[in-house]
């Protein structure tokens, strides 16, 4: 019962005031949300591209039919007007204009041209034009082996015939929606909620160095208190600042702004979170033992989360890291959070983390008992 008090207590101080709300609670919100808005519009997804075809033979229709197959979604309009309209007014992605003679260019064995338009150099115009280059090459060599091939009378229609049965697919594909992770943001989302939840535990453990340093600690044997009780009392009162962060923010990102985390279970992602949370009170209660001045535990914590979180992928991918970088990864927890969200936001089964969540689990203990003993109350601190 004393434990449960001095927990409410150690909530009163860290979340009391206006300031311990913004920056506990509403400043990780605010960061995180921003990141998922900024990183919605950022998924792959079809090109919209507006087309006018003016040419007097078919195989402006053939480099369209190709363009259709490479994720490319096609738009016509009536006039050059209306495709400067749609480049101009960020309705389309970019434009083509195929000029009369296009055909009469590739029979003839000239250098035919599509023009492409665009506001700016961007990604899909840059696909849209290699895919053009392609279209038209294809052409190219198939107007040329058919000349080869047979006589005039007859390298019309084959020809008709060889490019219908090219654009004809030879595979046939199933495409459903399935669970694969496509937000190449997904990790940096999941990376910035572990740094705050890390400098969430700072500041418990923060607190309780200001305690044994100001000798308030000492002042509770005063009253019938034990040891114990003050240990589990903090650690329960910081456990429950990092979980009441942990639910604000995925609670509100979830059906405030209607991210879903790839189809992850909250309740999965919520326990993963969970485990990292206890891990990261451990590196903090642990790290805490080697000073013991208030004012040098936030520059030697703040010196061991910035360097973790990168090493442990919150950043960028583990993957592309060199390999002794990849192998000191494991030595961090944030590390085997991040791939076991990865890991389910990709498809696959809770089975599979297993092993990451008894990891964290390892973390969370060893650390803790270190930091249980350094971080005695009746310690006096220097």
């Amino acid at each position: 019962m004393n434990s449960i008090y001095i927990a409410g207590l150690f909530i009163r101080r860290m979340l009391g005031s206006p300031k311990s709300i913004l920056s506990r609670l509403v400043i990780p919100v605010i960061v995180i949300s921003a990141i998922i808005g900024l990183t919605a519009t950022m998924t792959s997804g079809d090109a919209k591209i507006a087309y006018l075809n003016e040419d007097q033979g078919t195989f402006g229709q053939h480099v369209l039919t190709g363009l259709a197959k490479e994720h490319v979604e096609l738009i016509p309009v009536t006039d050059m007007e209306s495709l400067k309209q749609q480049v101009v007014g960020h309705q389309v992605n970019g434009a083509i204009r195929i000029p009369n003679s296009f055909s009469s260019s590739v029979s003839a064995r000239q250098d035919a041209s599509i023009e492409v338009y665009g506001l700016n150099q961007s990604k899909e115009i840059v696909m849209l034009t290699m895919n053009i280059d392609a279209q038209i090459q294809r052409l190219e060599q198939s107007v040329l082996q058919i000349s080869q091939a047979t006589q005039a009378g007859d390298s019309a229609q084959l020809l008709e015939q060889l490019l219908v049965q090219q654009e004809k697919p030879a595979i046939k594909l199933v495409e459903h929606e399935g669970t694969l992770n496509m937000n190449p943001f997904f990790n940096s989302i999941v990376g910035i909620m572990l740094m705050f939840l890390m400098f969430s535990s700072n500041g418990g453990i923060y607190t309780i160095m200001e305690d044994r340093t100001n000798r308030t600690m000492q002042r509770m044997f005063t009253a019938p208190v034990r040891a114990w009780e003050i240990t589990l009392g903090n650690f329960l009162g910081s456990v429950a600042i990092g979980t009441i962060q942990i639910s604000v923010i995925l609670l509100f990102t979830r059906y405030i702004l209607g991210f879903d985390y790839n189809h992850i279970p909250l309740w999965v992602l919520f326990i993963i979170l969970e485990l990292f949370l206890f891990a990261a009170l451990g590196i903090s209660s642990a790290v805490a033992g080697l000073v013991r001045d208030v004012k040098s535990l936030s520059n030697i914590n703040t010196l061991i989360v910035t360097p973790t979180c990168m090493l442990g992928g919150c950043f960028w991918p583990v993957s592309i890291m060199p390999d002794f970088m990849q192998k000191l990864a494991n030595f961090v927890p944030q590390k085997w959070a991040i791939d076991a969200i990865l890991k389910l936001a990709d498809g696959h089964s809770l089975r599979t983390i297993g092993l990451h969540m008894v990891i964290l689990l390892m973390f969370a203990v060893l650390l803790l008992s270190i930091g249980a003993v350094i971080l005695r109350p009746s310690q006096k601190a220097a």
